[in-house]
């Protein structure tokens, strides 16, 4: 402006099917305000008096109309040519581009804060579970733990990030668990195993870890959710329990040959008993 008219304005088609106005421009600023109250009451027509020359050409990107591009001549006097029409069609095309460059920016940036948001969401849930918890890119790395697992190892995300864990593993054990976890990543298949994690204090706790995969809608793994459940005081009562039953079963055993030696011992006083008679009638 001025160049291209003495108004210029964009409408964007609406969902519903109508469309609404998305920017008016003109070389006054202060008949910018009168422009908009303007359309709202009163929406332009060809036929409208103050009309000397306009041209409407539509946004079109990839196939699809956007919009619409109007360019008007009112109180200068002017009037658009047969080449104007040409020069208002390729302002058109690009401003269509930057129009659709800016939505799809919108649109990422929207879906960039939800899935933020969902982030975050998520990280707070696993925060307030009492079981040690964490989350894993695809590869392994872990790359969140919960609040519950710094208190129990004492530890910090520094020291455990990636795969860093290792650290508060029974050495002993630790093979098997990085052969099985690995195995998990490379089929992406659960993971489900016993073993023990040390504390802060030093003292090693038995832990139930379950790790499950997360997919996208096509199925493609995402990341890796995991949990450590305590179960060494159960572990303890389970290994009472098996000791109980094992002294159960060799009482039982015992009581079985006693009542054996017993029964044995009653025969054996009764054919002593039968001969002893046997003899006295002799």
């Amino acid at each position: 402006m001025p160049a291209l008219g003495d108004w210029c304005a964009v409408d964007m088609v609406r969902e519903d099917g109508g469309y609404a106005r998305l920017a008016v421009s003109h070389p006054d600023p202060t008949k910018l305000k009168l422009a908009h109250e303007l359309w709202n009451r009163y929406p332009p027509k060809p036929t409208d008096a103050g009309l000397r020359s306009y041209i409407t050409v539509p946004l079109t990107v990839k196939g699809h109309v956007l919009g619409a591009l109007t360019l008007v001549h009112a109180e200068s006097g002017r009037q658009f040519l047969d080449q104007d029409l040409a020069f208002a069609e390729e302002f058109a095309r690009l401003t269509a581009i930057a129009v659709d460059n800016a939505r799809l920016f919108e649109s990422e940036t929207a879906a960039r804060a939800k899935a933020e948001a969902s982030e975050r969401s998520f990280h707070n849930f696993i925060d307030n579970l009492p079981e040690l918890a964490w989350t894993a890119q695809a590869d392994g790395h872990i790359d969140f733990y919960n609040r519950r697992w710094y208190e129990y190892t004492g530890t910090t995300f520094e020291e455990m990030q990636g795969w860093g864990w290792q650290k508060v593993h029974d050495p002993e054990l630790l093979p098997v668990v990085v052969e099985r976890w690995t195995h998990s990543l490379s089929d992406g298949e659960p993971f489900e195993m016993e073993f023990t994690l040390r504390g802060a204090d030093g003292t090693p706790r038995w832990f139930l870890t379950r790790v499950n995969p997360q997919r996208d809608e096509q199925g493609a793994l995402l990341r890796w959710f995991g949990t450590n459940t305590d179960i060494h005081d159960i572990r303890a009562a389970r290994a009472l329990a098996e000791e109980m039953a094992l002294q159960s079963r060799d009482t039982q055993a015992l009581l079985l040959e006693l009542r054996r030696q017993k029964e044995a011992a009653e025969r054996r006083a009764a054919d002593l008993e039968a001969e002893l008679a046997q003899s006295r009638r002799g």
